[in-house]
């Protein structure tokens, strides 16, 4: 009786603290959107009537058209080299080819973006001449080709299989079958992976601005200096120290609401058009630029809570930045789990929750833990909120990176 009695509390709470998590990421989208409302208005309202010296150029027409031209190269890069990576992956590499490329595109996708802007000055410049848009471009592109091309792998390879052998019956060839069934089956989650990666290259920062002219000031001293709370004269060793910090709290706050946020969206949610608005929701605070978190961590930390800047709210701030991508991934690992293993389960009496707990999370959680450990690697490389939040309090290597740059 007392075991009847906790389960069907566990299936009646244990959704509802599911439907929680995957209630963060809308509230912080309307928190976002109001907070750039608010503040939107307050400047337009104190901006004075001072007009710039006779000379000076102003407006934001260059620069705009500047962001729109280098984010268009960006995709006529990554798109056509991403999805024929992703299409090779996911149905004609073998597995021996998978285990060898699927950590590869994962690592590239990790590299540091001041990485990435160096290679390019190094590698393009002679090409394409200095502070060249089309470099910035480029170098955008290859930025976010991996991610574009691990993310659409993933979509594809979560496309049933009975689709694959239908058309093969018929008689229709392998590439046919990719071009008619499989790619028109995986466009929607193709198209969402390419909107993320879009606006990654929009809020992209790092490596424009060594793209247009900043040069390096680093040296040996980051190796040899002693620690210190100034963050550019603090040593490497306790830069890592507070990176490591950083990512272990974000990852800690993020991955359980990112997987219960993926279950209840792929498990208990229903479908209509309530639904729909939810996951756009989702996927609009995935693709608001990084430098928002931070804006969002001092409204909340330094302005209603009073925390000021502590590296909790920087660690608050990485995790609500993970939470859609997270959750994101984690949604591609539990679809691609056979939809046979789950009636299998529940065919032999066991109810949603016992599905999930022991047959459905153990079979995602390769896909699951690949998802958590790019994400790992995002956080360790990201500055823009920590430059707000958390970086005055903490030593941590995205933040090195950037005052050394």
């Amino acid at each position: 009786m007392g075991t009847r009695v906790t389960r069907s509390l566990a299936d009646v709470v244990v959704p509802k603290l599911l439907f929680l998590c995957a209630l963060a990421s809308v509230l912080a989208t309307l928190v976002i959107a109001g907070l750039l409302a608010a503040e939107a208005l307050g400047f337009v309202r104190t901006l004075g009537a001072s007009r710039p010296a006779a000379g000076t150029p102003s407006g934001l027409a260059s620069l705009l058209a500047g962001t729109v031209l280098a984010t268009l190269v960006a995709v006529l890069v990554a798109l056509p080299l991403g999805l024929a990576a992703a299409i090779y992956l996911s149905e004609f590499a073998g597995p021996r080819a998978r285990r060898i490329l699927a950590p590869t595109l994962d690592g590239l996708a990790s590299l540091p973006t001041v990485v990435l802007g160096y290679l390019a000055i190094a590698l393009l410049t002679p090409s394409l001449g200095a502070h060249h848009v089309l470099l910035s471009g480029v170098a955008l592109g290859v930025m976010i080709l991996p991610y574009f091309a691990a993310q659409s792998a993933h979509v594809i390879s979560a496309v049933p299989q009975n689709l694959r052998e239908g058309a093969y019956a018929l008689g229709a060839s392998k590439l046919a079958t990719v071009n008619a069934i499989v790619l028109k089956s995986a466009r929607g989650g193709i198209g969402a992976a390419l909107l993320f990666a879009v606006a990654r290259a929009l809020g992209e920062v790092m490596i424009l601005v060594i793209i247009t002219g900043h040069t390096p000031q680093g040296g040996w001293d980051v190796w040899v200096l002693e620690a210190s709370s100034h963050l550019a004269r603090a040593s490497l060793s306790v830069t890592i120290e507070g990176a490591l910090a950083l990512v272990a709290l974000a990852l800690g706050m993020a991955v359980p609401a990112s997987i219960g946020a993926a279950a209840w969206l792929e498990e208990y949610a229903p479908r209509g058009k309530r639904m729909s608005r939810v996951e756009k929701l989702a996927r609009t605070l995935a693709a608001a630029p990084p430098i928002v978190y931070g804006l969002l961590g001092v409204a909340i930390f330094v302005r209603v809570l009073g925390s000021g800047e502590s590296t909790i709210a920087g660690a608050a701030m990485l995790a609500l930045l993970l939470l859609p991508r997270m959750t994101t991934a984690f949604r591609e690992a539990l679809r691609a789990v056979p939809g046979s293993l789950r009636e299998a389960c529940l065919a032999l009496g066991a109810d949603r929750l016992r599905t999930l707990r022991e047959v459905v999370l153990p079979a995602a959680m390769p896909d699951i833990w690949r998802g958590a450990l790019r994400s790992l690697a995002r956080a360790a490389v990201e500055t823009a909120p920590l430059a707000w939040i958390g970086a005055l309090s903490l030593s941590a290597l995205p933040w090195k990176l950037f005052v050394a740059a």
